[in-house]
This record gives C-alpha cells, structure tokens and sequence, in this order.
C-alpha cells in the first residue's frame, strides 16, 4: 500500500492530460459523488490511494477512504457538487470545488469551497489532497 507521505505521488505518470481532459474525467469523478452512493463512489479510488483532507487527517487505502465517506455522507441530502479543472501537470489535476447540500445531522444547509489536487493512475485518483471550508445557512 502507498502510505502517506509528504510529497508522495503516482510511482509513474500514467498520462498527460489537456485542461479539456481533465475536466471530462472530473466531470465522471462529480457524477459519481452525486448519487451519494457508496460503492459507486468508492469506484473513483484505486487499492492504495493516500488522501489527506483538512480537517480529517491523513487516510492510507480504499477501507480508510471508504469508512471516511460513509461517516461524512451518511446524512446528507440535496447535494450538489461542482468541480473545475483549473490546472494540469502530468497525472496531477488541480480543482476549485464548490459544493452545497442539507446535513441531516443538525438539519441545517451548508456550502463549501474547496481546492483539491487528484492524483490520478489507471483512471482512477491514488491520491486526493483537500482543503476546504463550509458555511452554515
């Protein structure tokens, strides 16, 4: 498994996208995240994926990833997510986010701005640093 390190990328650059690639395989990556279905999200990451997202911590491996997407999606509804390949350099993708949605949790509506990079290898992201920020409304 890929830990987690500073720095760490792909092992290889598996392919060079243009900014118009890029943002087609976003827009896959957004479609998947939107039906707020597990296993059709859990699609998006290779075995040994490494993330580290602000607030959460640093997660080794699709189980560690999984487990972080069930807890943080679990009572979420009306969700709606944007995403914009703003910069490409090999297999490394760069994205302002936004994304809107109702947490069932506290009932109340949130939106959020994120800036992400996507390591991706064999179609899929090896690697998702975020940092991001919500609001409540």
């Amino acid at each position: 498994m890929t830990e987690y390190t500073a720095g760490n990328v792909a092992p290889y650059i598996e392919t060079d996208f243009d900014l118009p690639e890029a943002q087609q395989w976003i827009d896959g990556i957004v479609a998947k995240f939107e039906t707020l279905d597990l296993s059709i999200m859990m699609e998006c990451f290779t075995d040994d994926v490494a993330v580290d997202y602000a607030g959460y911590g640093k997660l080794n491996g699709k189980d560690a990833v999984r487990d972080f997407l069930a807890s943080r999606y679990a009572s979420l509804s009306q969700y709606s997510l944007k995403k914009i390949a703003r910069c490409v350099t090999g297999n490394v993708v760069g994205i302002d986010a936004t994304v809107s949605f109702h947490d069932g949790s506290d009932e109340t509506h949130k939106s959020g701005r994120a800036f992400e990079f996507l390591t991706v290898r064999d179609g899929k992201i090896c690697r998702w640093d975020n940092v991001s920020i919500y609001t409540t409304s």
